[in-house]
């Protein structure tokens, strides 16, 4: 996957996360005399994992636990967006309003996101 790309002409790469789609650079503004890092994102990584495991969901149903399963990958935007919204935690892993989140992830729009075709 290429590189997230910057919104702004100049920039240095600080590092990039391929499997994550991310990517960040540092920006200085000589006016100011400030230095900034700008983080991008890029879903198509996380959209093509769960493609794929979409795709063999047939295949892993006979070896997962029925009671524990693979759902998906949901970006880092869009995470944080949920995170801004108050629907999880800021460590991404305390849910606070999971019918939200189970209708957010039924919904059709978010699609991409799952892994498997069963609903939540």
């Amino acid at each position: 996957m290429p590189i997230p790309k910057s919104k702004y002409k100049s920039g240095k790469l600080l590092w990039h996360d391929p499997q994550r789609g991310m990517a960040a650079y540092w920006h200085w503004d000589a006016q100011e005399n400030k230095g900034r890092i700008e983080e991008v994102w890029d879903a198509r990584p996380v959209i093509a994992k769960n493609s794929a495991l979409l795709a063999t969901e047939l295949e892993r149903a006979h070896v997962e636990n029925p009671d524990m399963r693979y759902i998906g990958s949901v970006p880092m935007g869009e995470m944080l967006n949920w995170v801004k919204q108050g629907k999880i935690g800021p460590d991404w892993m305390t849910v606070k309003d999971q019918p939200w989140i189970k209708k957010k992830l039924n919904d059709p729009k978010y699609r991409k996101f799952r892994a498997n075709s069963k609903r939540l």
